[in-house]
């Protein structure tokens, strides 16, 4: 087995896991809460994902960036990235305690919302550590050690949701569940630190670090705005169950980021080798094979959850949850466009022009706003579906504009076009067998799975010497 199919393998089984349990743990969490409570949660854990993308996310990205244009630089940059986290994450938490109190009056609205942000406050740095670990192991190859960590974090809070269904008290659940990946957390980065010589502080490369996370830093923010934004205007203009059952709807789409993440984690240090050869043929074949393999997976994908999706919330939860298979499929389509674009993004950095990025994703953040203050309070969650994905379009179609290569370079509208074909008998299959039950979606979803499995292949989108020679890729 190459390296290339081992890297993708470990990470697809780690993102499974770390994906694909939050589906069984989200039966148990609405049955340990009601729905209101349930959105409680959800909406303390935005606001502290906001602020962590709001510092920690594009600090890490610029890490990478950065080794991968200065390799022998490594041990100051990593050294001093830590110092850096360190500060931020104090800032940062400390600035969601003192706020807790104003957070609480605008968002969750909760006798006990005060203390539960207080508590949800501690996954800032728990969130940061845990991305800047996962940039360590990414950069320096240890995709098996990162994937390890990724199925013990899920187990974590499968610990604490367990806990929760026995409880029922969400502030002793918040704990526990702070408390456990905090502890795996700070366990993953002595591990990914233990190999690195730490040298001094650098002012020169402190700066350095900041001047580069500057702008994709901004990036990372405008991008959390579209993709959980939704969730907080949804909190300020809507009611704590309709944050509820969209996040609901979010979390199965998320698989989508399962199946694509592997092929994502190769990239950019694949780009960043070919880039530094000054190879732009090279990153455009890479780029457009990325794309192609994930053409054929998250096109079926999101047909099939758009299809499958009521029936799976009324499985998982209740039919308070399932409001009809629209609103995930709105999001998975969302979602997959913006899995997409990360490809073009990487161009960017590793060409040291993520500044071009900036006015795209601040004008899609701006864009989402204001569609949104118009969507939610006439269409509550089905509004913010359609801007998520009217918003995500919108940026994958400005990133490639933004490249200057024409569209049939980076996409392969063939394969698309025949992956689109293939979804039609398979969606047929789907609609025909499933409902809410685990042998009909089993049957449903395995048969769709043959019909289009075998159809990649007889129609030619997929040959057994693509899969030989997909190993090249990197």
């Amino acid at each position: 087995m190459t390296s290339y199919y081992k890297t993708v393998i470990v990470i697809a089984i780690g993102q499974l896991i770390n994906y694909g349990l939050p589906l069984l743990t989200f039966p148990l969490l609405i049955r340990a809460f009601d729905i209101d409570t349930y959105g409680y949660w959800i909406e303390a854990n935005t606001l502290a994902q906001f602020a962590i993308v709001f510092g920690a996310t594009g600090l890490g990205n610029a890490l990478g960036a950065l080794i991968v244009s200065k390799p022998d630089q490594e041990s100051k940059l990593y050294s001093n990235i830590l110092f850096l986290y360190i500060c931020l994450c104090t800032v940062l938490t400390i600035g969601m305690l003192v706020s807790a109190p104003i957070l609480n009056t605008f968002t969750l609205r909760a006798s006990h919302g005060t203390a539960l942000i207080r508590i949800v406050a501690m996954a800032i740095p728990i969130g940061s550590f845990n991305w800047l670990a996962t940039q360590l192991f990414r950069l320096r190859k240890r995709a098996t050690t990162g994937a390890v960590f990724d199925i013990l974090i899920a187990l974590g809070r499968l610990l604490a949701v367990v806990f929760a269904f026995f409880s029922h008290d969400i502030l002793r659940f918040a704990w526990l569940y702070v408390i456990s990946q905090g502890i795996i957390t700070m366990l993953q980065v002595w591990v990914a630190y233990k190999r690195i010589p730490l040298s001094q502080l650098s002012q020169n490369t402190i700066k350095e670090l900041i001047r580069a996370s500057a702008n994709i830093s901004t990036i990372s923010q405008a991008n959390w705005l579209v993709m959980f934004g939704d969730r907080l205007m949804l909190a300020i203009l809507s009611t704590s169950s309709a944050v509820a059952i969209y996040s609901a709807s979010y979390q199965i789409s998320l698989i989508l980021v399962a199946l694509s993440w592997p092929f994502l984690y190769i990239l950019l240090p694949s780009i960043g080798e070919r880039w530094k050869l000054q190879d732009e043929l090279g990153i455009q074949q890479l780029i457009r094979k990325n794309i192609r393999i994930m053409f054929i997976l998250l096109t079926p994908s999101v047909i099939g959850l758009g299809l499958i999706g009521d029936s799976l919330l009324r499985l998982l939860a209740t039919k308070e949850f399932a409001q009809g298979g629209l609103l995930v499929g709105m999001i998975a389509a969302g979602v997959a466009i913006d899995n997409i674009g990360t490809n073009l993004q990487y161009l960017f950095f590793v060409q040291d022009r993520s500044h071009l990025l900036r006015p795209i994703y601040l004008s899609a953040a701006a864009l989402n706003l204001i569609i949104n203050l118009a969507a939610i309070p006439l269409f509550s969650y089905y509004g913010a579906g359609v801007t998520t994905f009217m918003t995500f379009a919108y940026i994958l179609f400005r990133l490639q504009k933004a490249t200057q290569m024409p569209l049939a370079t980076l996409f392969d509208r063939k394969t698309l076009g025949r992956c689109l074909i293939l979804c039609f008998p398979m969606g047929i299959w789907v609609w025909l067998t499933n409902s809410p039950s685990i042998i009909a979606l089993l049957v449903s979803i395995g048969g769709g799975a043959i019909i289009y499995g075998l159809g990649i292949f007889l129609l030619g989108v997929l040959k057994i010497q693509d899969v030989k020679q997909l190993g090249k890729h990197s």
